[in-house]
């Protein structure tokens, strides 16, 4: 079933084909993980006021099985 994923859904990234991390990358995400909650800035992300249209579960998609 995993062959068939890879093939249809190529934009589609999982375990199997993403790549490692640059020297790079793991420094900056070291670097980010360091930080304490109030070093972080987050005021230009827009605070969500109005949850009214918001949906649950519709990202989730079980797997399925044989039982």
């Amino acid at each position: 079933m995993l062959a068939k994923q890879q093939t249809t859904n190529k934009g589609r990234m999982n375990k199997e084909t993403s790549n490692d991390l640059t020297a790079a990358q793991q420094a900056e995400l070291k670097a980010l993980a360091a930080l304490s909650e109030d070093q972080i800035e987050t005021n230009h992300i827009p605070e969500i006021q109005d949850w009214s249209g918001a949906k649950r579960g519709v990202f989730y998609r079980h797997i399925k099985s044989k039982i």
